[in-house]
C-alpha cells in the first residue's frame, strides 16, 4: 500500500488571495475544502466547470527534485505560493501523477484524481520566477474531486490507492484541448496553437453565462500581463458584486458620516453660544 503524509494544508478565500497555512481543514463532498476559493465558487478557474477543481494535491519531494534537476538555478519559491491545497511528503512525482483515475484516501475522506494540475504562465508571473512553469511542469500535483468529506490534519497518513487499477472512464478534465498536458517545449505547432488562449467568441459566451466568473479569470491573468481570453475582457463580463460593494465598508461609512454630523453640530452650537 503506497502511502505518504500531509506536510501542509493551504487555502485562499478568494481568487488571487494569499494562501493561508493551516494545521487542519474540513473537506466537503462535492465542493472541496471549506473556506477555500473553489469551495466558495470564487476561484480564478471556477468558471471552467470540472469536478477536479475542488481540491489539489502536490508532492514536496517532486517540487524539490524538479527544482534541483533544472539546468539553470531558479529563484526560491515557497511551495504554498504554487497555490495547491494539500502538500504531501514521501511520494515521488511519478507516484502522485500515477494516481490519475484512482481514489485517494485521507482518514474518512475519499478523493478521486481527475488529472495532472500542470502549472500555468499566470502562476509563474505571479511568483516572479522565470522558468518556473517549464521546470515544474510535471511536478505541480493533481486535481481531485471530493467524494467523501471529513477533517484532515497535518501529519495525517494518505493512502494513494496505487494497488488498484485506475478507472480512466470516470476521469473528467473539463475537455482540455489536445496537447494541454504536453510540456510547452515539446508541443507540436497544432498543439501550441490550441493553447494560445480562449477565442474571444467563446469568452463572450461564457461571460453571458457567468459574467462575474469570466471577469475574475481574465482579471487574474491581466494582473500579471497575460490574457486568458484573446482580445481582452469580454463585453458581457462584470466585476463581482462583493468587489462593487462591501457591507462592512458601507456600515463604517455610515458611522463616520453620523459622527461627522454630530461634531459639526457641536461646533456650531458652541460657536453660537460664545458669540
Amino acid at each position: 500500500m503506497a502511502s505518504c503524509i500531509i506536510e501542509g494544508i493551504y487555502a485562499a478565500s478568494k481568487s488571487t488571495g494569499d494562501m493561508r497555512l493551516l494545521q487542519s481543514a474540513k473537506l466537503v463532498a462535492g465542493l472541496g475544502m471549506a473556506g477555500d476559493r473553489y469551495a466558495e465558487h470564487c476561484g480564478t478557474y471556477t468558471i471552467v466547470k470540472e469536478p477536479g477543481r475542488q481540491l489539489t494535491l502536490i508532492s514536496a519531494d517532486a517540487v524539490e527534485a524538479a527544482t534541483a534537476a533544472h539546468p539553470e538555478p531558479l529563484e526560491p519559491v515557497r511551495i504554498g505560493n504554487l497555490r495547491r491545497n494539500v502538500v504531501l511528503r514521501g511520494v515521488t512525482c511519478h507516484e502522485l501523477n500515477s494516481c490519475v483515475g484512482r481514489k485517494v484516501q485521507i482518514g474518512a475522506c475519499v478523493l478521486f484524481v481527475h488529472r495532472l494540475c500542470v502549472p500555468c504562465m499566470y502562476n509563474e508571473m505571479k511568483n516572479g520566477c522565470e522558468g518556473l512553469r517549464d521546470a515544474l511542469w510535471y511536478a505541480t500535483g493533481v486535481n481531485c474531486e471530493v467524494l467523501a468529506g471529513g477533517d484532515i490534519h497535518v501529519g495525517d497518513r494518505v493512502n494513494l490507492g496505487l494497488e488498484w487499477d485506475p478507472d480512466l472512464s470516470r476521469v473528467n478534465d473539463g475537455g482540455k484541448p489536445q496537447g494541454f498536458y504536453v510540456h510547452p517545449k515539446k508541443r507540436s505547432a497544432q498543439e501550441a496553437k490550441a493553447n494560445k488562449g480562449m477565442p474571444a467568441e467563446v469568452g463572450q459566451k461564457l461571460a453571458l453565462k457567468d459574467p462575474e466568473g469570466i471577469w475574475r479569470l481574465q482579471s487574474a491573468y491581466e494582473s500579471v500581463g497575460l490574457g486568458f481570453v484573446a482580445g481582452g475582457m469580454p463585453p458581457a463580463a462584470r466585476a463581482p458584486t462583493t468587489q462593487r460593494s462591501d457591507p462592512n465598508v458601507f456600515f463604517l461609512f455610515v458611522v463616520v458620516a453620523a459622527l461627522t454630523v454630530v461634531l459639526q453640530c457641536v461646533f456650531v452650537w458652541g460657536h453660537a453660544g460664545g458669540s
